[in-house]
């Protein structure tokens, strides 16, 4: 029986993709540039991706030289410090329009999203490098774990069946916590020590938003 359920949403699934309207197209003047795929009619289910990212890159050359009484000492030090951070936020949503039969097309907008962050980081002294451990990059990523909600309204004027231009503006929500545990013990028979900490944290960041849309048709 939960193979033919299973078969029949498959199904559905498929002939929705197919025989449903397509679209696609590309937000600009958001906190990032956003891009996604919409399907459906009266009401679009809505599958995108945002992209942040960003670099540094620093370098450092020491030099120290000393005569005491004749004794020379020199020190030479360089440092080169490369980092690269990305941050991949897929979202999934629902566009409903009001009046989906007329040149101007208003709708009602939720999407949810959560962040992907992608950690590179290396220090180079004297010709050898250190990169990030494991689990240091994995702390990294888990303080830049986020989830969030936007919910908005918009516009969209078809100048035909194929193109149209909107605006969208409404609120986001981010959503961020973050945990990390540690614990010790140790008995050598006459000293033995036990050691323990949990650390928690959460933080909300909400904010509005508008942007233009430029949206195709299929």
């Amino acid at each position: 029986m939960k193979k033919i359920q299973m078969v029949i949403a498959i199904l559905m699934i498929i002939s929705t993709v197919v025989f449903a309207q397509k679209s696609m197209g590309v937000r600009v003047g958001g906190p990032v540039q956003s891009y996604y795929i919409g399907i459906g009619q009266s009401g679009s289910i809505l599958v995108g991706v945002d992209y942040w990212g960003g670099s540094i890159k620093l370098d450092s050359d020491y030099h120290y030289e000393e005569d005491y009484y004749g004794d020379q000492y020199t020190d030479d030090d360089e440092i080169t410090v490369d980092g690269n951070l990305r941050l991949i936020m897929p979202r999934i949503g629902f566009k409903y329009y009001q009046a989906p039969n007329q040149d101007i097309k208003s709708y009602l907008l939720v999407e949810g999203f959560m962040v992907i962050p992608l950690v590179d980081f290396e220090i180079t002294e004297d010709d050898e490098t250190y990169e990030l451990e494991d689990d240091e990059k994995d702390m990294v990523k888990d303080a830049l774990d986020f989830m969030g909600l936007t919910v908005g309204v918009g516009s969209e004027y078809y100048f035909s069946q194929q193109f149209s231009i909107g605006g969208e503006f409404g609120l986001n929500w981010v959503l961020w916590n973050y945990s990390d545990e540690y614990s010790d013990t140790g008995d050598d028979g006459d000293y033995s020590w036990e050691e323990s900490y949990k650390y928690e944290a959460s933080a909300g960041l909400s904010g509005g938003f508008a942007r233009m849309t430029v949206n195709f048709h299929f």
